[in-house]
């Protein structure tokens, strides 16, 4: 052991300043724990035993020298970032997921694959496979190429970073725009208020005076009647739990806050406001400016607004849905739809609350409204199945791809007559033009379908629901595929007869 003064070398000192610093930032980045303290402990015992005690006994000539390093300095604490990697062939159905799930492209980094870090995971996995089965063996060596070759390998996938989440992101208080006084309405302040809620004394609503409290003037009847309060006069909800069942499966509906939900006391200052208020978007989360233009909204819902206020509204007619008033939210529903079809989101999720609207009221003429090729094909044959217990011809062709078909000639090329065939095909085998389900088949289906609900104050349980997919079943999957096969035979034989006689002529 050494004691004293150590023997300088300006060599060593200036290789650790450059490409030793290099490496060692290489192997920060490709090792798991390098440059931890602690590690060395662990990798050679001896070695960094050794290290500290010399540290101790000896001395530096030229530390006085030797440029001092300023101290680190402490970065701000980073939002936890969420990684996974994805399938590289698939981007855009892996954004498109994140997109469905709520992500703006603003939460989240993509980051392509790395080939030279894969190009260097080979080469250190030959060298790791040489070290090990070579002719001089070192193990040490081999499991430490192992381990860099691994981590080069991960290092080297496509990967996605989430850079916050949707719904804390929807918490999250914007900022109030700067308004002028005299644009601002009188009505309760924000502050905790004084006043109770029977203190609701109506003001005449005029163009420029926009108040909840006489919202029943402004907004109309068919669209008041179908709003959500907290409080106030008008005060309709309450913290509850419903269940509905229909002998096959229920469901358990629990609204912790409702986002659509109307606070009487929360202020509304004029205004306008270009930018998008995000996703999960709640009224109490607006501002001012926000809330002004969401009931200016309501008075006209046909005129067109960013799509998270359409949302607003939605999320209170999902839950009407489980109430007395289920007719007129679904009314209400399709009203939306006829003015803000053309986002992908909600026409998915108006869909599916139609149709179990549709379950639930035993209404088929609600299911006969939507336009088939933007529905779930499991969900629909389930839901219909549900409420009519039979499949018609054109339906059965629907279901074609779902039951194993996979020669849709003549469903292309000649529907006519392929579904005048699978008709007489339906009448002699069961002595009806339609396929009957029945209500033990429900009980047996192998797989199942998860329902999604916009309505985000749900519970997991609630908002993403299990149903079962009637089209797995063995026996209907059988039946099915049996009556279009049969179907295509006789449409083959009938374009052969009809072949054979313009040639006879």
């Amino acid at each position: 052991m050494k004691f004293g003064v150590r023997k300088p070398s300006l060599k060593k000192s200036f290789k650790a300043r450059t490409t030793g610093r290099l490496k060692r930032s290489v192997k920060k980045t490709l090792i798991p724990g390098y440059g931890k303290k602690g590690m060395g402990y662990i990798k050679n015992p001896k070695k960094a035993v050794y290290n500290k005690v010399y540290n101790k006994t000896t001395v530096d000539l030229l530390k006085p020298i030797k440029p001092v390093s300023s101290p680190k300095k402490k970065k701000a604490k980073q939002p936890k970032k969420t990684k996974f990697h994805y399938n590289a062939t698939k981007p855009e159905t892996v954004k498109q997921g994140l997109e469905n799930e709520g992500y703006s492209p603003d939460q989240y980094l993509t980051r392509p694959p790395r080939r030279w870090l894969k190009f260097i995971a080979i080469i250190l996995g030959l060298a790791s496979w040489g070290a090990i089965f070579g002719g001089h063996p070192n193990i040490f060596l081999g499991v430490l190429y192992g381990i860099l070759a691994y981590a080069a390998y991960q290092k080297s996938k496509p990967r996605i970073n989430i850079l916050s989440n949707p719904k804390t992101e929807a918490v999250t208080q914007t900022k109030s725009p700067v308004i002028d006084d005299e644009k601002a309405v009188d009505i309760l302040p924000t502050s905790a208020p004084k006043v109770p809620d029977t203190d609701n004394a109506a003001i005449a609503p005029t163009k420029d005076n926009m108040d909840v409290r006489n919202l029943r003037e402004l907004v109309p009847p068919n669209v008041f009647d179908l709003l959500w309060f907290i409080n106030g006069t008008y005060r309709n909800i309450e913290r509850e739990t419903q269940t509905f069942d229909n002998g096959f499966y229920s469901f358990e509906i629990s609204f912790q806050s409702e986002p659509s939900a109307i606070n009487v006391h929360l202020p509304i200052v004029e205004g306008t406001r270009d930018q998008k208020i995000g996703y999960y978007p709640a009224y109490d989360k607006l501002t001012s400016v926000e809330r002004f233009i969401y009931l200016k909204w309501l008075q006209d819902i046909s005129q067109p607004i960013d799509i998270s206020y359409v949302f607003i509204f939605y999320y209170g007619l999902e839950r009407f849905l489980f109430t007395e008033k289920i007719e007129q939210a679904v009314e209400m529903i399709f009203e939306l739809k006829k003015y803000h079809s053309e986002n992908n989101s909600f026409n998915s999720y108006s869909n599916d609350a139609i149709l179990i609207a549709a379950m639930m009221a035993k209404r088929p003429d609600w299911i006969a409204r939507l336009n088939l090729r933007n529905l779930s094909i499991p969900l629909y044959a389930t839901i219909k199945g549900t409420v009519t217990k039979c499949f018609t011809t054109h339906e059965i062709i629907l279901f074609s791809k779902k039951v194993g078909w996979t020669n849709p000639r003549y469903i292309k090329n000649e529907p006519q007559k392929f579904e005048a065939n699978l008709a007489l095909c339906l009448k002699e085998k069961f002595g009806t033009n339609q396929f009957m389900i029945q209500e033990e088949q429900y009980k047996e289906v192998p797989d199942s379908i998860t329902v999604f609900l916009a309505n985000y104050s749900l519970s997991q349980e609630s908002r993403f629901s299990e149903l079962p997919d009637i089209l797995s079943h063995p026996d209907i999957q059988s039946s099915l595929y049996a009556l279009l096969q049969e179907a295509h035979e006789r449409t083959k034989l009938q374009l052969r007869e009809e072949r054979k006689m313009k040639t006879t002529e």
